[in-house]
């Protein structure tokens, strides 16, 4: 469910990528996990799925390794270009990045279903998770129930092909900024225009965005209309 240009970032610059413990069959599983748990709540998949393949990136050992959650954050901020998350949702992947291991339990159903798809993983390590580390009602039931089995029936759905197929050839569209993402006095997006871009992205489409005005003007009304996010360029 995440981006094939950051899994193919992850592959390049994770030292733990190969990792039978913390590299990516245990990323593979936090996300099914979570999306499995999505489905009993509102959490929010988007951030599940990029929080899964980045909070174990950064690992410098296989044990104890107190600073792995902060340096996966700060690793995903040095890549938010590539990221394609809302600022929003950014800010709760990079919070539940730093905080999965030792942080106090936030308000958000979101980073608390991450923390708890992280930690219904723990069996890997011979560790049975316990209810009373846990959030969501679900996960507490299945720890309670020793149903750990359940999650193995659940999918996820991929949204590229295989790790090893090489990137398909980028494919991008570019807009017009006046008059057609915005009216004329850049006071409003035009009608479907952000299900239109999101529709593009969502099918690996890049985006670019093109204006003979000023960019001192323009970059400021993109951004204050939420159109920005959507752009690459």
């Amino acid at each position: 469910m995440i981006d094939q240009g950051v899994l193919y970032l992850l592959r390049k610059e994770s030292p733990f990528f190969d990792s039978p413990i913390h590299g990516l069959k245990h990323w593979q599983t936090v996300e099914r996990n979570a999306h499995y748990l999505a489905s009993f709540n509102n959490a929010d998949i988007e951030v599940l799925s990029y929080f899964a393949y980045f909070h174990d990136c950064m690992r410098e050992n296989e044990g104890r390794d107190k600073g792995h959650g902060p340096r996966a954050a700060v690793f995903a901020k040095q890549h938010r270009d590539l990221i394609p998350l809302n600022n929003i949702q950014f800010k709760q992947l990079t919070d539940a990045c730093k905080g999965h291991t030792y942080g106090e339990r936030p308000d958000c159903i979101t980073i608390n279903t991450c923390w708890d798809a992280d930690r219904l993983d723990l069996l890997r390590v011979g560790i049975i998770p316990k209810a009373e580390y846990l959030y969501n009602k679900e996960a507490k039931r299945i720890a309670d129930e020793n149903d750990f089995l359940h999650l193995n029936e659940y999918e996820v759905m991929p949204k590229f092909g295989k790790l090893n197929e090489a990137p398909a050839k980028t494919k991008k569209v570019v807009f017009d900024v006046d008059h057609t993402l915005i009216d004329e006095k850049g006071e409003s997006v035009r009608p479907g225009i952000i299900e239109l871009l999101k529709s593009l992205k969502d099918n690996g489409i890049e985006l670019a965005v093109w204006t003979a005005s000023f960019k001192a003007r323009s970059e400021p009304i993109l951004r204050n209309l939420g159109l920005i996010e959507y752009f690459s360029e």
